[in-house]
């Protein structure tokens, strides 16, 4: 037994060192670091392209990125999970009890309440963001359903959205202002046994006429989830990163010997295209788009991120955790943690895989390009190492 320990313990080290030194080769030209451990829930370049912002489990972090200079570090009440640029110097953010405006960012970085969470409201908590300049209005969805619109110059609560009915994973308003996209996903926290799973697994993609903010048209689906989303004006065509659920059988066997068999409930990471030509909303033929090997099943939800290049030729997706096959314990958990996350890079235009980027070490989750379409923002967290945003020339990755 203390054999087994020391040799696994050898070679968690050896993975340890390998991963190191494939850190330091991945064409990366700067990296931002943040704390051990700290989950990035969003990432976004400001419109001129200054800064990048950064919402996580701890704060809202701005840099002056090409300086490595930050120059606003926020830290309200709960986590903050989404955060959108209403202009270069001004943000909006949603933290679990708490909706609100960072003012003159690099300057005073004033903080502004705009709705705060009632003290006995445990039940719900703010989830995504988005804004829309033609309207001037924010919308701000919540983990129970509902969709609150903010009129920001009044700073006043316009309308509350009731159609969904499971937590409100992301929000895009389309550039003219005349239409919301939400989308919603069922959300089980914590993981609970396949029988005492809710009835509804479906995934929802709901489109509103910002007019009287009324239902204009929505797609569910059952057994897959959607989660954040991309916009390409031109084609009118909505990108969704999901996963969609598989149940695959499996044999039990104990010292080799089969003693029965199992279903598992499997996840494969895939991207949903629909076309937006309000007041329709439809899934596009084929609209699921699978990663080749390795990227088999995913068994998390964590690796959700989607970024679309300003030219609408690629998209980028990320891939969370991926089984490794290796044996449970140490090794095993270091294997299929740490080895098997990355980045997909896809040609819009045919649907190939240009590149297929593994981040060693890290958890692979947020995604964000830069407004000119040069560069590559990644957000990479590990319990491990320190958590770390790092920039790459997107160019380096779309030459084939």
């Amino acid at each position: 037994m203390r054999l087994r320990w020391t040799v696994t313990l050898l070679a968690a080290a050896m993975i340890m060192v390998v991963l190191a030194f494939c850190q330091s080769r991945d064409n990366s030209f700067a990296v931002l670091s943040m704390d051990y451990g700290e989950r990035i829930n969003w990432l976004g370049f400001s419109p001129d392209g200054r800064f990048l912002a950064c919402c996580s489990e701890q704060r809202v972090a701005v840099w002056e990125w090409e300086k490595k200079r930050i120059v606003a570090n926020i830290r309200p009440r709960g986590e903050v999970l989404q955060a959108v640029w209403i202009n270069d110097k001004l943000l909006a953010a949603v933290a679990l009890s708490s909706c609100f405006l960072v003012e003159d960012i690099g300057g005073s970085n004033k903080v502004s309440e705009i709705s705060q969470i009632p003290a006995r409201a445990d039940m719900w908590y703010y989830s995504c963001v988005a804004f829309s300049a033609k309207k001037n209005n924010l919308a701000v969805g919540r983990s129970d359903g509902l969709i609150e619109v903010w009129d920001l110059d009044k700073h006043q609560r316009q309308h509350v959205l009731e159609e969904h009915k499971t937590f409100v994973r992301d929000l895009l308003y389309l550039p003219d202002g005349a239409y919301l996209i939400s989308v919603g996903a069922e959300s089980v926290s914590p993981p609970v046994p396949l029988d005492k799973l809710p009835e509804s697994r479906d995934g929802e993609i709901i489109l509103w006429d910002t007019g009287k903010y009324q239902v204009c048209d929505r797609i569910a689906k059952k057994y897959e989830k959607y989660y954040r989303v991309a916009y390409l004006d031109d084609s009118k065509t909505l990108f969704v990163s999901a996963y969609k659920r598989i149940d695959q059988e499996g044999e039990i066997k104990v010292n080799g010997v089969l003693i029965g068999r199992e279903t598992k409930i499997r996840e494969w990471p895939c991207v949903a295209m629909l076309e937006v030509k309000p007041p329709k909303l439809t899934l596009k033929d084929g609209h699921i788009i699978l990663p080749h090997e390795p990227f088999k099943w995913v068994s998390t939800a964590r690796g959700y991120g989607i970024a679309l290049a300003p030219d609408g030729r690629h998209l980028l997706r990320s891939i969370g955790q991926e089984e490794s096959g290796a044996e449970d314990g140490l090794l095993g958990e270091i294997l299929g943690k740490y080895v098997s996350t990355g980045i997909v890079v896809l040609d819009t235009t045919d649907w190939t895989e240009i590149k297929r980027l593994r981040m060693p070490g890290y958890l692979v989750d947020q995604i964000a390009i830069h407004p000119n379409g040069k560069y590559v923002a990644v957000g990479l967290e590990s319990s491990v190492w320190r958590s770390r945003i790092k920039l790459f020339k997107l160019t380096d990755w779309i030459e084939k």
